[in-house]
């Protein structure tokens, strides 16, 4: 399919998950010669694969969002922790609070104020939904695994990062 391309992985003990997605880029050409990129990432399609390639489970979740000049802010990260897969990304604060789907996704800039959420899928495939951080000029950059067992997220607003520790509990 056009434009579609993976935007993370994780190791299950299962398997793996895969998370992807339509990526494209615009490059808009002003009078003068000057030219300007806008990066697109729309929708997140996610896949469970068992070690003998069968699909365990597929969830999708909404995206529409830009950023100028770079696509650096437009990461998601994926971890598996605990028998759950994490998904953990920068989205509009006009989203539902829970995990739904049925409605168009809202167009998102990078450079306005948004929220940094969790999705929590199971090995079933049930999904739960967290806000991290609510309506922040924060978002996302990268998120680890430290030495204690917690993830490391690291945020950027600007020049300024920032990290922040949570631990995950059963």
């Amino acid at each position: 399919m056009d434009y579609v391309s993976m935007n993370a992985l994780t190791l299950t003990d299962f398997g793996a998950v895969i998370a992807a997605g339509r990526n494209y880029q615009r490059t808009y050409s002003e009078d003068n010669g000057l030219t300007s990129n806008e990066y697109h990432r729309m929708g997140l399609h996610m896949m469970a694969i068992d070690t003998a390639a069968n699909i365990k489970w597929v969830r999708n979740v909404r995206r529409n969002d830009v950023q100028k000049n770079d696509d650096g802010l437009l990461r998601t990260s994926l971890i598996y922790r605990n028998g759950k897969t994490l998904l953990i990304k920068s989205e509009s604060p006009k989203y539902p609070s829970t995990y739904d789907i049925a409605k168009e996704a809202k167009e998102y800039k990078v450079d306005s104020k948004g929220n940094i959420v969790m999705y929590c899928i199971g090995n079933d495939g049930e999904v739960e939904k967290l806000t991290l951080l609510g309506k922040s000029p924060y978002k996302l950059l990268t998120v680890g695994e430290g030495v204690d067992g917690r993830l490391l997220i690291m945020t950027a607003n600007g020049k300024r990062t920032r990290q922040t520790k949570l631990k995950i509990e059963n």
